[in-house]
């Protein structure tokens, strides 16, 4: 049998389960998620044992099947007492925001400077998705591959990324997000791949495109073109087209599962 590899104390099933959560995959996410606090626990993993359990709340409380909302509750108690044991402070922060959603209160954000903008980020970034998913709905691979082939159309996707970025979702994330791009069905043109980079600045408030794109980075997206255009505009998972075999996630799965939060798109 194949088993999972785990590094630095990262846990396959957990950051899988944290995919399929924001999927909104409620029985797959509670499956993966079950797997990770059991091999957590067995491996005696604190970290992954704490925040595994608070994501795994979060999906018992969204599926809501018959006994979920009994279990989050246990579930989510346990992991504020391992973080709490531990003084883990961002898994604490992350068990409270999800005591809010299973108490159905508003939870009060901690803003930095720039709150005024953010609804007119979110705004934007969802109209401009909006507006994407019209231009490319109906469309096959080598329509959408040929028609953002062009550099330019690429660079004005990642632009609009990054200007819908909402740092209350990065979870304090500072660094560098690469994607690579490649075309499946046309002929490859000579720039392909493209490497794109996106540097995230959480403190600030703000994310740029990197033009010159550098090979480190904390987090990098490889996509096929057509997928990457249709998971921008809200029209495909991005679950879906690694199991299609067309995407693929290096680094820090941690930060690569917030991706949809940051911008709305992975």
């Amino acid at each position: 049998p194949v088993v999972p590899q785990i590094g630095l104390g990262h846990i396959p099933e957990w950051h899988i389960g944290v995919l399929e959560l924001l999927a909104g995959r409620g029985d797959s996410a509670v499956g993966e998620l079950e797997t990770a606090v059991a091999r957590a626990d067995t491996l005696e993993f604190v970290y992954p044992a704490a925040a595994a359990r608070v994501d795994l709340a979060l999906a018992l409380h969204r599926r809501d099947n018959s006994g979920d909302r009994d279990r989050a509750e246990t579930v989510l108690a346990e992991g504020e007492t391992i973080a709490k044991r531990y003084m883990m402070r961002w898994i604490e922060q992350q068990a409270s925001t999800a005591r809010a959603e299973l108490e159905g209160h508003k939870q009060q954000a901690h803003e930095p400077p720039h709150q005024a903008s953010r609804p007119i980020r979110s705004l934007t970034a969802r109209a401009g998705r909006r507006a994407l998913a019209v231009q490319v709905r109906g469309h096959d691979d080598v329509a959408l591959e040929r028609r953002f082939c062009d550099t330019k159309r690429q660079r004005a996707l990642l632009r609009a990324m990054a200007r819908g970025f909402q740092p209350a979702r990065a979870g304090g994330f500072n660094g560098v997000i690469a994607y690579e791009l490649e075309t499946y069905v046309i002929e490859p043109p000579p720039e392909a791949p493209w490497r794109w980079a996106i540097e995230v600045d959480s403190q600030a408030g703000r994310a740029k495109l990197l033009e010159l794109a550098p090979l480190d980075a904390a987090v990098t997206i490889h996509f096929g073109l057509a997928e990457w255009v249709r998971t921008i505009a809200g029209l495909q998972s991005p679950i879906t087209a690694m199991a299609a075999g067309r995407g693929s996630i290096e680094g820090d799965l941690l930060v690569a599962a917030r991706l949809q939060a940051m911008f709305g798109a992975i």
